[in-house]
């Protein structure tokens, strides 16, 4: 849950540094900057950290995704 909560409260400015930071047209210093910004967050703000859970055991294999619970 934690992890979800950081990857939601830190979308917008991850977003807008991995644009700065993938923009060609900017000065190569500015990309730079931008992206020791992106690596400066928590790893678990990444959204590829979010894995599918049950929502009532919290298990994390045999997930139905549909209905966000386990077999």
């Amino acid at each position: 849950m934690a992890a979800r909560h950081a990857v939601h409260s830190n979308e917008l400015i991850r977003g807008a540094y991995k644009y700065i930071a993938r923009n060609t047209t900017l000065p190569p210093r500015v990309r730079h900057m931008a992206q020791l910004e992106l690596n400066s967050f928590p790893n678990r703000a990444r959204p590829a950290a979010v894995h599918d859970r049950c929502t009532e055991t919290g298990r994390g294999r045999g997930i139905f995704t549909e209905f966000g619970l386990c077999r």
